[in-house]
């Protein structure tokens, strides 16, 4: 399947598109991996693999497409390298098309494990998102990178409606609005919270992703914000930094 021009291509083992009659607007794609994905500005070629799958392409009109698909036992890697693996994706998009393209996505990923670099795995048991974007850009990109920056070049704003994780004894709730700056960094407000914050920065303590101290002054602070049901408190994105309540996480680093 040749993707955005043709730049971008995705192989799976074996692909069937059967048109369901009467309703020739409903497409089923069934797909077995493993699928690469490849495109001239990847390091190399990405692999998935994953159980067998449908894809339910509806096509509603001119105007309004929308699919959905649930993949299993997916496992990501890159050059023989585990990039990730997650055990269900559940996944269905929109897509309104007009003067300005509309598109809304939900997801539910069921024990996602992002292995890093440093050889340690950060295990996410749950994640639910449901983001929508008004003013997506119409023509195809070559990469994500040279998507968002068209969404950038559009004031492209992604409103997240719904965001919920599940990260040991942490759960973590987030809703707002964020729009991609010129300058690659992101612009916005997102409204979080967190329960059992000790557990988590205990976790990036453990990790070496924040000293003792600052782990310290972080529980200090946030805990003001401690409603009863955990730490709420607004995440701002603005001038290529990030903030969490009082505290200055750091400088961001640019999407593209």
């Amino acid at each position: 399947i040749h993707l955005s021009r043709g730049r971008t291509r995705l192989s799976p083992k074996t692909l069937t598109a059967i048109v369901r009659a009467p309703k020739l607007r409903t497409v089923l794609v069934h797909i077995e991996g493993p699928t690469i994905i490849s495109n001239d500005r990847l390091i190399a070629p990405i692999e998935l693999d994953h159980a067998p799958a449908t894809i339910s392409v509806h096509i509603e009109s001119q105007e309004h497409i929308s699919a959905e698909t649930e993949l299993t036992s997916v496992a990501i890697t890159q050059s023989s390298t585990q990039l990730a693996n997650i055990d269900t994706i559940r996944l269905a998009t929109q897509l309104l098309r007009g003067t300005k393209h509309h598109i809304d996505i939900n997801a539910d990923l069921a024990n996602l494990i992002v292995h890093t670099e440093d050889g340690q795995q950060v295990i996410l048991a749950a994640v639910a998102t449901v983001i929508n974007a008004g003013n997506v850009p119409r023509e195809p990109a070559a990469n994500g990178a040279e998507w968002l920056k068209a969404a950038a070049g559009l004031e492209t704003q992604f409103n997240v409606k719904q965001f919920k994780a599940r990260y040991g004894a942490t759960e973590l709730h987030a809703e707002g609005t964020v729009t991609i700056q010129g300058t690659g960094t992101l612009e916005g407000t997102v409204k979080t919270r967190v329960t059992k914050l000790n557990a988590f920065l205990g976790d990036l303590q453990q990790r070496q992703l924040l000293t003792p101290k600052k782990a310290k002054a972080a529980s200090t602070l946030l805990g003001l914000f401690d409603n009863g049901d955990g730490v709420s408190a607004d995440l701002r994105l603005k001038g290529g930094e990030f903030f969490w309540g009082p505290l200055k996480l750091g400088r961001q680093t640019p999407l593209f």
